[in-house]
Order: structure tokens, then C-alpha cells, then sequence
């Protein structure tokens, strides 16, 4: 007979796994639902502290970056916004995490212009001010495809040696662009808290977790305050840069018949795979329209309740995406290990690296490096450091720098 193992030690793996899972998903619900809860069950108090505490300066996004473009591909279902910082050098091409935006890499973006780079951080379909048809369409294929198409457009003719970055769903978006030889000279690559095992083990919380977020904010105020109060953000400073644009202003009721009949319409589980195949060759007649701003997308108002005017809801309705969740991190380690350029892995922990990782750090297949006391969104947490992290890769590596030429020794030189 098989012997079963102790109810504690199972409660001991499930422990584990949900402090895994929290931890990686502290960057979108905040170390605990507590917060989260506290406006619904205490609305009086909840809304004293909220007119009591004090506003917060939210800056314009070109104070980071220096200009925004629209690029239009009909082939891909519409516009994808892009953030650019600096004039000339070696391109960064950043890539955000799930729920977040183009503005999660403004304070790194800045730094790295001032240091001499170039940086493009696009927006994902069904994200910030990305209108590309059907939003909710996630599947890694197609933002791979996405992020391929936007990059070519512009880098293709130029081909700018390319750092492409990507942050937790971002990285692994990241690994297969890279992976898919289009994105050439390829530099390097850099992957910031994505672990193919801590992210595989957190899949059975995701749901929960984001569920204990707040549904809607009676304010952008409101929202930041409780960024920072809850752990989404560090410092009430970054969480005035990069909340903001993750959260769209409800104003009638059109928009939210806009949005259901959105939903309706895109494709379901059974519609198409959440495991992603072979990548489809992208078509070139892709242009380039930076003369108009995008149109923006429906409200990601979450359906077991109806929107309310002038709340503040999230754009991205992450909880419709779990079907996808699985093929974002399957087999990325591997992945990550066979990109065939130098590459970094930034975490926050150790205890996130899995058997793979472990193993290829080892054999010094890439850099490790850890940035302690950050949250999810490492590179939010400590903009400053992570920006030093990269600018010593490109430098390490001599990213857009001639080759090192060397003397020949004296008994080979010709007489």
C-alpha cells in the first residue's frame, strides 16, 4: 500500500508555493489583500484618510522619455504605443510586465538616455495606450509576434545593435523575440524576476491574488496612495509615474458596452491554443504613423459588476488572460539558457532561481544578479541600480563599440 504523506507536510509544499506566489505577484495585489479590503469595510474611516493625506505630484511622461509614437500595424490588429529615450547609441528594447505599462521602465529609461543609449519601451496589446485587436488576446505567440512586428518597424533598416529586455510576462515574451533571429545584431538580453519554476508554482494563487486588488478607485490619488501603502510600489514617487497609466477613467456607459461586446467577440480557450506553436513569418508592408495619437482602447472593467461613472478602473483585466498563463513560462529556462548572446538575470531573491537556472549559473552561462530589499517590479523599486546594472552589460560587452584590436607581438611584426 502507498503510504500517504503527512496532512502537515502538505501543508507545509502548499505554504510554500503561496509564499512563492505572492511574492511574485507582490508587484500587482500588494504583500496582502488586507489593504486591499480596507476601503469596503471601513468606507468612512477609509475615506477621512483618503482627503487627509496629501496629493502627489504625478509627472508628464516626457520627463522621462522624449517622444511617443503610434505604430500602425493593420496586420496585427492595430496601433502599439511606444516610449522613446535618447538620440543615438545601442537600443534597449523594453518589454513590460502583465498589467503594467510602457512608463514601468521611465525612471530606468531616463538614466540610460543620459548615459548614451537608446531606449524603446512598447506597450503590449491590451495594455496602456495599445489599441491592437483583440485585446485580451495574450497568448505568448502572438506578443511575441507583436513585439517582433513593432521592433522591425523601427529598427528594421537601421538595425541598431538591440538589448531586448523584458520584465516577469515581458521576459519571457523577450526570450522568444530573441530567440526568433529577426531582432539582429542582437546584443544581449536581460530578464528581470521571471523564473520559469517560482512562476510555474504561484499559477494556482494568481487568480486569488488578484482578486484581492481593489476593483476601481474613486481617484488617481487614491490609487497611488494605496500603491505605495500596500507594496505595489517602494516609494509614493514611482508609484505617481507608473499607476497612473495603468488605470482608465470610466466616463458612460457606452464604453462599457464597448467593452462587453469586446469580450464577446474575442476568442475563447477553445478558440485557440494557450501553448504557443511555431511563429508565423511577419508580413512587411507594416508603416509607421506617429502623426496621430493612438485610439484608446475599451475599459478593462471587471464583469461581475457594473462600472461606475468617473471611478478609475484597471485597463488590463489580467484574470481573463489565465488561459495563457501556463504558455508564458513553460520551458523558459531552457529558453533563456539557448539565446545565443550574453545575458542577465536580475532578481530580487535567490530562493526564485529553479533546477535550470541553478545549474546554467553554475556553468556561468549567464549573470546573476540580485537586487535585495526590491519587490516584483525590480527595476521600479531601484531604478538607479538597475540602470547601472545595464549600462555595465552594455559596457562589459562593448555594445555598439568597435572590436578590441590588439598588437601583434613583436617576433610576428614584418621587418
Amino acid at each position: 500500500m502507498q503510504s500517504r504523506p503527512p496532512t502537515g507536510a502538505r501543508s507545509l509544499r502548499e505554504q510554500a508555493s503561496l509564499r512563492s506566489a505572492t511574492k511574485a505577484m507582490e508587484g500587482l495585489t500588494g504583500p496582502s489583500g488586507d489593504e486591499s479590503n480596507e476601503a469596503s469595510q471601513d468606507p468612512i474611516n477609509a475615506a477621512k484618510r483618503r482627503r487627509s493625506e496629501p496629493e502627489v505630484a504625478i509627472p508628464p511622461w516626457d520627463s522621462f522619455f522624449a517622444r511617443q509614437v503610434s505604430v500602425s500595424l493593420p496586420e496585427r490588429g492595430g496601433d502599439f504605443r511606444v516610449y522613446q529615450a535618447g538620440d543615438k547609441g545601442p537600443l534597449l528594447f523594453c518589454l513590460h510586465g502583465g498589467g503594467y505599462t510602457g512608463m514601468t521602465w521611465a525612471a530606468c529609461a531616463r538614466q540610460l538616455a543620459s548615459n548614451g543609449y537608446r531606449v524603446a519601451a512598447m506597450e503590449m496589446r491590451g495594455h496602456g495606450e495599445t489599441t491592437a485587436a483583440p485585446p485580451n488576446d495574450l497568448s505568448l505567440d502572438t506578443l511575441v509576434q507583436d513585439a517582433i512586428a513593432v521592433w522591425r518597424t523601427l529598427y528594421g533598416e537601421e538595425r541598431p545593435p538591440t538589448v531586448v529586455v523584458g520584465h516577469s510576462m515581458g521576459g519571457a515574451v523577450a526570450v522568444h523575440a530573441a530567440l526568433s533571429k529577426v531582432i539582429s545584431p542582437l546584443a544581449g538580453i536581460v530578464v528581470i524576476d521571471v523564473v520559469e519554476g517560482s512562476a510555474m508554482a504561484a499559477l494556482p494563487f494568481m487568480i486569488t491574488l488578484l482578486d484581492q486588488r481593489p476593483k476601481s478607485f474613486a481617484s488617481l490619488q487614491e490609487a497611488i496612495h494605496w500603491a505605495a501603502s500596500t507594496g505595489l510600489c517602494k516609494q509614493i514617487s514611482t508609484a505617481a509615474i507608473t499607476v497612473p497609466p495603468m488605470l482608465r477613467q470610466q466616463p458612460d456607459s457606452a464604453s462599457v458596452n464597448a467593452h462587453d461586446d469586446a469580450m464577446q467577440s474575442s476568442p475563447t480557450a477553445s478558440d485557440q491554443d494557450a501553448h504557443p506553436g511555431p511563429l508565423d513569418p511577419i508580413t512587411e508592408d507594416a508603416e509607421l504613423d506617429i502623426s496621430r495619437p493612438a485610439t484608446p482602447m475599451p475599459d478593462a472593467v471587471p464583469d461581475e459588476a457594473p462600472a461606475l461613472e468617473g471611478r478609475w478602473y484597471w485597463r488590463t483585466h489580467l484574470q481573463s488572460s489565465q488561459r495563457f498563463w501556463e504558455g508564458w513560462y513553460r520551458g523558459l529556462s531552457n529558453h533563456f539558457l539557448s539565446v545565443p548572446a550574453p545575458k542577465v538575470l536580475v532578481i530580487a531573491d535567490t530562493n526564485r532561481l529553479d533546477t535550470a537556472l541553478t545549474i546554467g549559473q553554475m556553468q556561468g552561462k549567464f549573470q546573476q544578479v540580485l537586487v535585495p530589499q526590491a519587490g516584483h517590479a525590480v527595476h521600479e523599486d531601484n531604478a538607479d541600480q538597475v540602470a547601472t546594472i545595464l549600462t555595465t552589460f552594455m559596457k562589459r560587452n562593448r555594445v555598439g563599440e568597435p572590436p578590441l584590436s590588439f598588437p601583434k607581438p613583436a617576433a610576428l611584426r614584418k621587418s
